[in-house]
């Protein structure tokens, strides 16, 4: 790529993750991502590198600035002048586009030997997710297990063990499972009761990996950079995330805040992980980050939370509520008050004054 091409692209990536993209260079962007493989992969890193310098869209920080220009909770959503290119108009033009990237970098990862799976793990950052994707063979005879929205899925591998899909969920059952070891992907929410056996059992996300030996466990993590849990119930799990590795004991979990780089352990209620299983979202004590993240998986939209309140840890539970009903519960039960305001699609949460 020479160097004034490669201002170009990142120039139109900068104005993706921005929102201020025009429809004809979200269709420029969108080809050139599906051209290749390694477009797809360079899209995804610097859209990372991008979306860490950035705060939030362009929306949101509009959004709060009026909001603090207020003095008040409650903001009236603005019109906005001029040529504004359309979040949702772009989206529908670039989204099915990104699913496809993140599909295809994902759902094409193959280990040819066993020995790749402890040395990639070993790796660290990006590289660990590159040299990942350069190991990418012939994947026919991988299976994908995919879920819609709302939909779960009760899934035995070839081992004997059990797995059960959230929604919008996608699980990669690797080529060769079972010959030597055990190895899937998962872009998504799963609960995994792994049958014991001699040979390792390792689960892939987007930048992580979590080795089992005979263990349930429940893992949220939809490789979207924000926040991912791992919850363990029984046995013995070993995460590692990056370049560090974390022992996880029955009734531990681990959270990560990708955004601000941020690795905590907790000891829980370990039922609590798993109540979408019966359609609710039980949280105790959980940062309203992470509340705020698996809300937008399970409903479909994008939530954006005040700095200043991110960390208040927020106990509850939802069951089967619309998204407003859902937003709603969690203003009046928040142990701090807070305010909740749609504008243009997307939900802001901050404290009210």
């Amino acid at each position: 790529m020479n160097s004034d091409y490669e201002l170009n692209i990142n120039l139109l990536i900068l104005k993706y993750v921005n929102g201020s993209i025009s429809e004809d260079e979200a269709n420029l962007l969108a080809e050139w991502v599906k051209s290749s493989t390694q477009n797809a992969r360079y899209f995804r890193s610097m859209c990372r590198s991008f979306e860490n310098q950035l705060p939030a869209t362009a929306e949101a920080e509009a959004f709060w600035a009026r909001m603090k220009d207020a003095g008040r909770a409650v903001a009236q959503p603005v019109q906005v002048s001029g040529k504004r290119f359309n979040i949702r108009k772009m989206a529908a033009v670039v989204s099915s586009v990104l699913a496809v990237c993140v599909v295809a970098v994902i759902g094409l990862l193959h280990f040819n030997k066993p020995a790749d799976v402890t040395m990639i793990a070993q790796q660290q950052g990006s590289t660990a997710e590159q040299e990942l994707a350069e190991s990418v063979a012939d994947v026919a005879q991988a299976v994908h297990y995919t879920t819609s929205a709302n939909e779960l899925k009760h899934i035995t591998l070839p081992d004997g063990s059990k797995v059960v899909l959230n929604g919008n969920s996608r699980l990669t059952q690797c080529e060769g499972f079972n010959d030597q070891e055990r190895n899937v992907i998962l872009c998504g929410e799963a609960y995994f009761d792994v049958a014991k056996s001699a040979k390792r059992f390792t689960v892939h996300t987007s930048d992580k990996s979590y080795i089992v030996h005979g263990t349930s466990f429940n893992i949220f993590d939809y490789g979207d950079n924000r926040c991912s849990i791992i919850t363990l119930h029984t046995g013995k799990l070993e995460a590692r995330v990056k370049e560090n590795a974390y022992m996880l004991l029955p009734g531990e979990e681990l959270r990560v805040d990708d955004e601000n780089r941020s690795i905590s352990k907790h000891t829980v209620d370990v039922e609590n992980s798993i109540g979408w299983l019966n359609k609710q979202l039980k949280f105790s004590r959980l940062p309203l980050k992470f509340v705020a993240n698996q809300l937008s998986h399970k409903y479909g939209v994008k939530i954006n939370i005040h700095q200043s309140i991110e960390n208040i840890a927020y106990t509850g539970q939802l069951n089967d509520e619309d998204i407003t009903t859902a937003l709603h519960l969690i203003s009046i039960t928040a142990p701090i008050n807070i305010a909740i305001t749609e504008f243009d699609g997307e939900y802001y949460i901050s404290k009210r004054n």
